[in-house]
């Protein structure tokens, strides 16, 4: 071969290799712009909840519960559908059966209420 052939074809392997090189740095610029895009679009649509003071909430949660658990009879079966001991029975129950827990924020017996209250009004 002569020396022109071999300059030409170093040169054409060398330009394939230049060309892959680039086509893969662009292909990973395009990635990363695309991953960035989806992150930063992932961020607008997520917005923080803002919770308002909670004190008066609680409070106010409690005593309707206290009404509802401890008030009158008449209270508590036009609200739960059922009677108080009924009703305290039931959470002593799905309690010792560990089929509730109190938690951080609700209580077994909360917990009972807002369904029973729920199913039993349609």
């Amino acid at each position: 071969m002569d020396r022109r052939t071999l300059c030409l074809q170093y040169y054409t392997h060398y330009y394939d290799y230049y060309m892959w090189r680039r086509r893969l740095l662009a292909a990973i610029l395009v990635c990363l712009a695309m991953y960035w895009y989806r992150i930063n679009v992932r961020k607008r649509k997520r917005k923080s909840i803002t919770y308002a003071p909670m004190f008066e909430r609680d409070v106010e949660r409690m005593s309707r519960l206290n009404r509802m658990y401890y008030g009158t009879k008449a209270h508590c079966i036009s609200e739960l559908r059922m009677r108080k001991y009924v009703f305290h029975k039931l959470c002593a129950n799905l309690r010792r059966r560990g089929l509730l827990v109190d938690t951080f924020h609700v209580t077994v017996e909360e917990q009972v209420g807002m369904f029973v209250h729920v199913a039993g009004h349609n």
